[in-house]
């Protein structure tokens, strides 16, 4: 037999877990619903209604740090570039491995035909 106190825990443990996953599920429909709203108001050309609060502080932050606005401007192109910067960094490793080898083996060569050597690969 279990002990009164494990099974009340075990239960109060289940029911946690149950309420954090029920959590994240809703949250997760709530977004996608939000996605969903914004592609149909995209669709039919509805503005939703704005928010004169948000508008508001939009305007006191471009006030404070222009420089920093900008970047809600460009925010979907610094996503496009944070999103190929695996491939960017790939890239670049390439680059800098090809050129590595190919310099040393310039090296290797100018100090053969310099030294009068022979270098057998």
């Amino acid at each position: 037999m279990f002990p009164r106190t494990r099974v009340r825990e075990t239960r109060e443990a289940a029911i946690r877990e149950a309420n954090t996953a029920f959590a994240a599920k809703e949250a997760a429909y709530k977004s996608d619903l939000a996605r969903i709203q914004q592609q149909l108001h995209a669709l039919v050309g509805v503005q939703p209604p704005p928010e004169p609060e948000v508008d508001a502080v939009r305007q006191q932050f471009k006030q404070l740090f222009p420089k920093l606005a900008q970047l809600e401007e460009r925010g979907e192109d610094i996503f496009g570039i944070l999103d190929r910067a695996g491939d960017i960094e790939n890239q670049n490793s390439h680059y800098w491995s090809k050129l590595r080898t190919t310099d040393y083996d310039r090296l290797f060569h100018t100090a053969s035909e310099s030294l009068g050597g022979r270098i057998d690969r």
